[in-house]
């Protein structure tokens, strides 16, 4: 199948498949949504690209048997990189009494999958979430995904749920609307719509090209599956925190305009399968009242 093949069919199950999320596109933001439709499923279509380091160290956290060595080499290979991940390793969010002062150090005291979620959310802040033509909305997107992965990390956290994986399908789930605000960027500024029509445009697109960029990416299936229905009512526990987690950022106004909140019963859905009781629920409201506040301040 060519890219273009692909392209199409991904971005043809989102076409009449997403839910009512709003009112009718106006003619200006079915054209944008045309125009992205178009664009992406041309034959010479790429995403952003990744470094080479982040897609590896994917592929290491999947292997039950990696060890910290072997992803402190791998990130070693990208200083940049690794000089990233080592500056949000040492951010409050993740800092210890005692600083980390090498990749060892961050690795034995972060475990190797969260360093693993630490690189991508570096990788994608320094080559997905840039936009010279749209840089306060990337802006937005990236503190919105940074949001709801910290908030669904401790999700899962409490409700015995992969807290890493869930940590990285937050930090991912908007990168379809990234890769469509690249695209639009890059148009001449005679073309380029308004950002009011592109959050329009993009309500009932950015699912699937969230779905087309990790296939493209080679992510595999299961994210591939999640990040193209991260609205949908929760499928899987991973689904359920991060439905939950998006409702709850979106609730302390960390929302984005093209992203209305989870639908209510997918809400309750995702509470009763993770089993949160009021106090947890207390709590895991608090920190997102933390988390969407830094995220709206931006």
């Amino acid at each position: 199948m060519s890219v273009a093949d692909h392209v199409q069919r991904l971005l043809a199950c989102g076409a009449g498949d997403a839910p009512d999320t709003g009112p009718p596109l106006t003619e200006v933001e079915a054209t944008v949504e045309g125009a992205l439709r178009a664009r992406l499923s041309r034959e010479d279509y790429t995403p952003p690209v990744m470094p080479s380091v982040a897609l590896e160290l994917l592929a290491l956290f999947e292997e039950p048997t990696t060890e910290i060595a072997t992803v402190r080499a791998t990130l070693e290979r990208d200083p940049l990189l690794a000089s990233q991940v080592m500056r949000l390793a040492q951010s409050p969010a993740f800092a210890t009494r005692v600083p980390a002062r090498s990749l060892t150090d961050a690795a034995r005291r972060l475990g190797f999958r969260r360093l693993t979620g630490l690189a991508w959310a570096a990788a994608l802040d320094t080559r997905v979430f840039r936009s010279a033509a749209y840089g306060r909305a990337m802006e937005a997107l990236r503190r919105h995904s940074w949001a709801v992965a910290q908030l669904g990390r401790a999700i899962g956290q409490r409700a015995r749920v992969e807290p890493d994986h869930v940590f990285l399908c937050g930090l991912l789930h908007e990168v379809g609307a990234a890769a469509a605000l690249v695209v639009l960027g890059e148009l001449p500024d005679a073309e380029r719509p308004p950002m009011d029509s592109v959050f329009g445009g993009l309500r009932d697109i950015h699912e699937p090209i969230s779905g087309l960029v990790a296939s493209l990416w080679g992510l595999g299936e299961r994210l591939e599956d999640v990040l193209g229905n991260h609205h949908d009512a929760p499928a899987t526990p991973v689904d359920a925190c991060l439905v939950l987690a998006e409702a709850l950022v979106t609730e302390a106004g960390a929302g984005l305009p093209f992203c209305p909140p989870p639908h209510r019963p997918s809400v309750e859905r995702a509470i009763a399968w993770l089993r949160l009781d009021e106090t947890a629920m207390t709590e895991l409201r608090a920190t997102a009242a933390t988390l969407g506040g830094g995220a709206a301040a931006a």
